[in-house]
């Protein structure tokens, strides 16, 4: 996943808890000068906004940024999913930045709608020079719209035989590799050069961390504009 002056890129890194993902994203961040993370397990370094209203000043006036969002804890409500969706507006109008969206399929599932501005964000995203980062366990929890559009695919271990089947249509046979792959390994899928093996090392998770909690704060304002 890197930044283009011609195509925003559009990711999704799928696998079970533990596997390498976060570690991964991390790793790229230092590509993108701008960055908007919706963190809720409270995993990604950054400067942490206690609104929407707050990190929207701050993507609007700023050259280079890493602004984190996290939601309460708990199960995503209509609150939470307003929010995450006004983060998407947000990105869509400040533009050239990338939105990465941590435990994804806390706020979208396959048979459920996309976010409307999430949706915006993956068919007319690269318009803006905004670029889409999604990160779940499942591919069956994730809109296939989302997946479909990807032009990167990271996959870690990952369980079942229909996720293996679908995640197969898109990689092909390389897929029958994703139950046998260990802590750090994952298959990179792109686009144009096809499927790669690659292993990343896992440091010690940190202990400690502060837990912060947001308010929701939907900006109810800058959806009507």
């Amino acid at each position: 996943m890197r930044p283009s002056r011609h195509d925003a890129p559009v990711a999704v890194v799928l696998g079970r808890r533990g596997s390498g993902k976060t570690t991964l994203v991390k790793s790229m961040l230092h590509r993108f000068p701008r960055v908007l993370i919706v963190d809720p397990e409270h995993e990604y370094p950054g400067e942490v906004c206690e609104s929407l209203s707050e990190l929207y000043g701050r993507a609007r006036t700023e050259r280079r940024f890493q602004l984190v969002y996290r939601p309460a804890l708990g199960v995503a409500g209509t609150d939470e999913l307003d929010a995450i969706d006004c983060l998407a507006q947000i990105a869509y109008n400040v533009g050239r930045l990338l939105l990465v969206i941590d435990e994804a399929d806390r706020y979208a599932s396959q048979g459920k709608n996309t976010l409307p501005y999430v949706r915006l964000l993956i068919d007319e995203g690269r318009h803006r020079e905004v670029g889409l980062c999604a990160i779940a366990r499942r591919p069956s929890r994730v809109p296939k719209d989302l997946i479909e559009n990807a032009g990167w695919l990271y996959l870690f271990h990952t369980h079942g035989e229909h996720s293996h089947r679908y995640l197969a249509s898109i990689i092909g046979a390389e897929a029958e590799h994703l139950a046998s792959l260990q802590a750090g390994e994952y298959l990179e899928w792109n686009e144009r050069s096809g499927v790669a093996r690659r292993k990343i090392a896992l440091g010690p998770r940190p202990s400690g961390q502060c837990v912060l909690q947001n308010s929701i704060d939907p900006l109810k304002n800058l959806k009507k504009s």
